[in-house]
């Protein structure tokens, strides 16, 4: 994958990625949110390990999650096959510890306004933490 088609990835990434959270906010409970928190949670402890292994499989299911619980299993089917696609990209812009410590850091500011279920901020925080990590 070249560093064009990693930013063509990233363009497409952000538009699903806000459609996704935009339809799970509008439908997301307490389990939905606790459903998400697992596998930030799980990033956490694979970056206290230096698993980057760990850290992108979780962070792909905490991306994927909140797709299959938007309610729109097309749009969950897109983001699956968009995600191949992720971990690829991450060979031509691998992420360090300090990217990794952002992330997490973005999670928890995400699950923090998802909490509140404040789409404006949690669009706000969507957006650069794809744009910075893909």
């Amino acid at each position: 994958m070249t560093p064009a088609e990693v930013a063509q990835l990233t363009l497409v990434r952000i538009a699903l990625e806000k459609l996704s959270l935009e339809l799970f906010l509008a439908r997301a409970g307490e389990e939905d949110i606790a459903a998400i928190r697992q596998f930030a949670d799980a990033c956490r402890k694979f970056e206290g390990e230096g698993d980057f292994g760990g850290f992108y499989d979780n962070d792909s299911q905490f991306h994927l999650e909140i797709a299959r619980r938007s309610g729109n299993p097309f749009l969950f089917e897109a983001m699956e096959k968009l995600d191949a696609k992720v971990q690829l990209s991450r060979l031509v812009k691998p992420m360090d510890l300090k990217d990794i410590r952002a992330a997490n850091q973005e999670h928890e500011a995400l699950l923090s306004v998802m909490a509140d279920k404040n789409s404006i901020n949690a669009l706000h925080i969507m957006e650069p933490h794809i744009r910075n990590n893909l």
